[in-house]
């Protein structure tokens, strides 16, 4: 009926249908019932009313009043204002969000492409990308958001051709639960059907529980398509890299590297190298097995010498058997500041026992060492010898400041008045001077109970030794690895030389040590050596180190290594003794004397990871003791003085000095790094002292390439807490079938008002013009 033109102009119709099926009449301002009858009462009675003077002049008056009555009863029908209403139904798409990861870990080739050749997960991805199938079967029915994600999510372009442009990968992390939640968002007030996630499965971050629980609440499923290999992959990569931030320049700097196989143990040996960027010089190399491995994991401890003053760069780098899956994990960098100047020796001792006579003229002759020796068992007219002579040995901390090491033997403690072992503790303590005990049969180390400088040495108790029952091999652990320290081998892949070992010769077991219990050890102490009894295999710490305030010391419990120069020279004795030196010298070279230790943990970061950086004052005289922060500027290295600086802001620890500290203070902070590089960190405070630096190296963060391997379970877990399904890449096609369908079915009402249309007008005065009519005719006017 609606259909035809005339019906519908007559009726004003525009929104509704000419085929429309559901038909209604509505009102924009409906009127109650009662309403209605009062309206219909006032109406009929107003225009009766009017006429019923008529009533016995004029018979049909009547259809006069009924003719007012439709005019005035249609008047409030035009002012409820009649529409005409139509029902229509419309379905609402629902969404799905695809999310596809663009992190590092993409790069990694562990499938095998159709030629044979490795396939990287990112190309995977892009084979699934540029299949168009799967995709407008999905279109034809959703509406499709496309996220890419890594530490955090964007929105992906498309191209000329209108397709996906997932672009490169960027990200250095994932994190899936900042892809799930931007998803999530994206969902939100719009019928959502599922979360479609392409990735490795790797991310920094769990999916929370409460996100998940609020999709499966919403009933917007998480799909996932695994992408790369399902089986872990064995991939070599530098873990860590650990050393020292300065060193002298003739130094066996160690350096400390963890190596990680990704899964299992290497299927051949694995060669770990320490390279100098400047030179390409390979410093140092040591080859691990497989067995080396534990847990997939290894340690191994280089060394590199300095080839001029300065900072110096150098590489850790590991090569396997085989191509590695990971080329970009397998290098990492390491700088350490070399200083040009001997090492500064003052040795001690009683008597001239053997141990003394060869390690004195072993520091003498040794060229990376000025040493100052004093007998005092000697006359006075014994000349003491040395590359810097003494007359008498230094009375105050202000005396003993030309020195980096101090070696006393088996020195009586009343040989030492209080004063001046106050100061050998204060350089210690604040100066980073390394302290080595070497004991002895008469007074080391059991004149020294209840002496200051007891608290320097790394045992407990009442310090009065036994003598081992019979002789000792030495045996290294791996502290001493750690240090750099016992690597008396001739080359660099033997650490201890088998002759000096059980299966070597006799005259190289100590004929006296003595018997030092492990469990009698301060908690701060490492045991570098032990003490293997030939007669029954007991072991008992020989040569132990403890950390003190801003230096080292170490017990050397046996005066007898002068038996390793049997028949062989002092090659072993040589690199026993040079090596402790040298650990316990460094400290005094990376605290320079300034009675301050900065320190930086780790010491080689990430970009956009925190470093803790620590302020120690060794000394309460500091002027900076009592102050509640102090500022650490941090430059790049090698920048000019006019180059922008970083400061952080370190703030004072109540009751946190540094153990071995005289009484003064610790500061913390925390720095963030926005960039790679190498940096320096610097304290530059008058109230501190003199200027303290540090070095710091910041990488690109690599937890996406140190460990490649997949995790499939986790996308797995994330599908199944939300109702979700799991789809191999190579099933892709199901995608369009797996999806839920959540359209929306919503029925609208298209209206056009009657009030206005012209059969409204056409009604209003049909009444009219047939009440005037009747009224002409009637002769009333």
């Amino acid at each position: 009926m609606i259909s035809s033109p005339i019906v519908r102009w007559a009726l004003g119709l525009h929104s509704v249908p000419s085929d429309a099926t559901e038909l209604r009449l509505g009102w924009e301002h409906p009127l109650e019932g009662w309403v209605w009858l009062l309206a219909i009462a006032g109406t009929a009675g107003a225009a009766f009313l009017s006429y019923s003077t008529l009533r016995k002049q004029l018979r049909p008056w009547w259809l006069l009043a009924l003719m007012r009555t439709s005019t005035l009863l249609l008047l409030v029908v035009l002012f409820a204002k009649p529409i005409l209403e139509s029902a229509q139904e419309t379905t609402e798409a629902d969404s799905v969000v695809m999310l596809v990861d663009r992190s590092r870990s993409m790069e990694v080739a562990d499938l095998a492409g159709t030629d044979g050749q490795p396939q990287s997960r990112d190309q995977q991805l892009r084979d699934l990308i540029d299949d168009r199938s799967w995709q407008d079967a999905i279109a034809a029915k959703k509406r499709i958001s496309w996220l890419g994600f890594h530490g955090s999510a964007h929105e992906l372009t498309r191209d000329a051709r209108g397709w996906v442009d997932v672009g490169p990968l960027e990200g250095w992390r994932t994190s899936m639960a900042t892809a799930v939640e931007a998803a999530t968002q994206r969902l939100s007030g719009r019928p959502a059907s599922a979360v479609v996630i392409f990735s490795d499965g790797r991310s920094v971050d769990p999916v929370q529980r409460s996100t998940l629980r609020r999709l499966a609440a919403a009933g917007v499923q998480v799909i996932t398509v695994p992408l790369g290999a399902a089986d872990s992959v064995r991939d070599l990569s530098v873990a860590s890299v650990d050393g020292p931030g300065r060193a002298f320049l003739r130094d066996d700097v160690p350096i400390r590297v963890d190596v990680r196989s990704g899964v299992g143990p290497p299927n051949g040996p694995v060669r770990v190298e320490l390279v100098d960027t400047e030179t390409s010089q390979v410093l140092d190399e040591r080859l691990l097995t497989p067995a080396m491995f534990e847990q997939a994991r290894a340690s191994v401890s280089l060394a590199g010498k300095g080839t001029r003053a300065g900072t110096a760069s150098w590489v850790v780098r590991v090569r396997g058997s085989a191509p590695d899956l990971v080329e970009a994990n397998d290098e990492r960098r390491v700088s350490v500041e070399f200083v040009d100047r001997p090492i500064r020796v003052l040795y001690v001792d009683a008597y001239p026992r053997w141990e003394f006579r060869y390690l004195k003229n072993l520091l003498l002759r040794e060229p990376t060492v000025e040493c100052s020796t004093m007998l005092l068992s000697a006359d006075r007219e014994f000349a003491q010898e040395g590359d810097l002579p003494l007359e008498r040995l230094p009375q105050s901390a202000k005396e003993l400041e030309p020195y980096d090491i101090i070696i006393l033997g088996d020195v009586n403690s009343g040989s030492l008045s209080e004063q001046q072992q106050q100061a050998i503790r204060e350089a210690v303590a604040q100066r980073g001077t390394g302290l080595l005990w070497i004991g002895g049969s008469r007074n080391t180390p059991s004149s020294w109970h209840g002496s200051t400088l007891a608290e320097l040495l790394p045992m407990r108790g009442s310090l009065n030794l036994e003598t081992v029952a019979s002789a000792v091999w030495v045996q290294p652990t791996a502290a001493a690895a750690r240090h750099g320290v016992m690597q008396l081998g001739d080359s660099a892949s033997v650490g201890w030389p088998a002759v000096l070992g059980p299966d070597g010769a006799g005259w190289a077991a100590l004929q006296w040590a003595q018997d030092l219990n492990p469990r009698a050890l301060k908690p701060a102490a490492e045991v570098l050596a032990e003490g293997i009894s030939v007669a029954d295999g007991n072991a008992s710490a020989l040569v132990i180190a403890m950390r003190y305030g801003a230096g080292q010391t170490a017990y050397v419990a046996t005066d007898e290594t002068w038996r390793w120069r049997h028949g062989i020279g002092e090659s072993l004795q040589e690199r026993f003794w040079i090596g402790l030196i040298q650990m316990l010298a460094r400290p005094a070279v990376e605290n320079a004397g300034s009675g301050v230790r900065l320190e930086v943990a780790p010491a080689v970061v990430s970009v956009g990871d925190s470093t803790i950086v620590r302020l120690d004052l060794l000394d309460a005289s500091s002027g900076a003791e009592t102050a509640d922060s102090v500022e650490v500027k941090v430059q790049r290295a090698g920048s000019t003085p006019s180059e922008p600086t970083e400061t952080v802001v370190l703030l004072r620890q109540p009751d946190a000095g540094a153990e071995g500290s005289l009484g003064g203070a610790a500061f913390l902070g925390r720095w963030t790094p926005e960039e790679p590089g190498s940096f320096t960190m610097q304290v530059n405070d008058g109230r501190v002292g003199a200027p303290v630096v540090v070095n710091v190296e910041v990488t690109q963060p690599d937890e996406e390439l140190t460990r490649p391997d997949t995790d499939h379970e986790a996308l797995a877990v994330l599908a199944r807490e939300t109702g979700g399904t799991v789809i191999p890449a190579v099933e892709i096609s199901r995608l369009a079938e797996v999806l839920p369908d959540r359209s929306l079915v919503v029925k609208q009402w298209l209206r056009d008002p009657l009030w206005s249309s012209p059969l409204a007008l056409m009604l209003l005065l049909l009444p009219l013009l047939a009440e005037w009519v009747l009224r002409r005719l009637w002769k009333l006017e």
